[in-house]
């Protein structure tokens, strides 16, 4: 599967400790509105939408821009979008899994921008951020115990 963690403010997880072995994740309190896409054949840009620089051009959020608590220093990871030439976007193999970690928030800006562009061209990036979370964790329903959350929490 996938663990993807949106950006989280530097006051409160500065330093992503609970990363495994071999990989780290460090964060700062710059926020910057630029980006720049390093991996364009990536499929998080490509399906179901085409993503470009463009696309985060202008994003808001209260007073954040597109990009907050950049990523300061990083191990183990392949930076997929940088901005003021540090990661925004980086992506890891882990065991049979990946971790995916954010210095952009668009679960928020999706629902929360200051503005409709904001709005609309996170809703895109959300689209392609679960679908891509979606091709790569296929789940079969076979052999799984299923419970609703009610009956777990009695």
């Amino acid at each position: 599967g996938i663990v993807w963690e949106p950006t989280q403010a530097d006051q409160n997880e500065a330093n992503v400790d609970w990363l495994p072995d071999g990989l780290s994740c460090v964060r700062t309190d710059a926020d910057l509105p630029d980006v720049k896409i390093l991996e364009a054949d990536h499929p998080l840009f490509n399906a179901p939408n085409r993503i470009t620089e463009k696309t985060f051009k202008g994003w808001g959020h209260q007073g954040w821009p597109t990009v907050w608590e950049v990523i300061g220093s990083q191990k183990g990871f392949d930076v997929l979008m940088e901005s003021g030439g540090r990661p925004a976007i980086m992506e890891a193999e882990f065991g049979q899994g990946k971790f995916l970690m954010m210095a952009i928030a668009p679960d928020k800006y999706h629902i929360a921008g200051n503005d409709d562009n904001t709005k609309d061209m996170a809703k895109l990036f959300m689209e392609n951020l679960l679908f891509h979370v979606e091709e790569f964790a296929a789940v079969e329903a076979v052999g799984k115990l299923t419970t609703t959350w009610a009956k777990l929490k009695m």
